[in-house]
């Protein structure tokens, strides 16, 4: 994050930082501020979103070229603007982009978008990187869902998959280095070393009172043999 770690637990281009709202985001070179909605450093994967939560509205103006991210997945969407009663057609609208007398709507179904495009404005179609392949096309989407993304440099997959950390081997270059996590608390051989020596008293306690009970049940039944 800027201004919390050393450039060295960084790398050029990623520039990770808290924004007014105390919410981890990123900014891309051509595409503005973006809130991280989460990262998988083992996949290499992070899921973003739109702070002011309009994410269709930033989508027609995505463009990735000059980051280290790429979408993982993509579909296309056509967004269309429209004046009539959507309800009628069982379509999910875009709220934010839409108004009172017109609605917005996106699809990537080649039949609806043909419905559309004969009773609507176009108004463009956008590459949406999408957090998985559709199996069928979508017949309408708000296009609210976070947008995956994934980056190939620094390929510190393997490192963060061991437990370590992957950083940069110093501040004057990019070539990285997988390191072991500083880990507080006490070495492994005194964990061990306490372990054993809180259960074997603790196993010995357990053996000795089965041994108590079954002498207490075996002489119960003396007695009870000699009445």
């Amino acid at each position: 994050l800027e201004n919390r770690h050393t450039k060295r637990c960084g790398y050029p281009g990623f520039d990770l930082f808290c924004d007014g709202q105390n919410q981890t985001a990123v900014e891309p070179p051509n595409s503005g501020k973006f809130t991280i909605q989460a990262i998988d450093y083992e996949t290499q994967n992070l899921w973003i979103n739109d702070p002011e939560y309009c994410l269709p509205k930033r989508l027609l103006k995505l463009n990735l070229s000059g980051s280290p991210f790429t979408g993982v997945f993509y579909q296309d969407f056509t967004l269309f603007n429209c004046t009539f009663d959507y309800r009628r057609y069982g379509l999910d609208p875009i709220a934010c982009l839409s108004g009172k007398n017109y609605t917005v709507f996106a699809s990537s179904h080649k039949r609806a978008i043909s419905f559309l495009a004969s009773e609507c404005n176009l108004i463009a179609t956008v590459a949406v990187p999408v957090q998985w392949t559709f199996l069928e096309p979508v017949l309408s989407s708000d296009l609210s869902g976070d947008l995956q993304l994934r980056w190939a440099a620094p390929l510190c997959r393997r490192c963060e998959s061991r437990g370590r950390r992957c950083g940069l081997k110093s501040n004057s270059s990019t070539e990285i280095e997988c390191s072991n996590v500083n880990r507080h608390g006490l070495h492994r051989g005194v964990r061990y070393a306490l372990i054993v020596g809180a259960g074997v008293p603790a196993i010995l306690c357990i053996v000795g009172l089965l041994f108590y009970i079954c002498g207490r049940v075996k002489r119960f039944g003396r007695q009870r043999h000699t009445m």
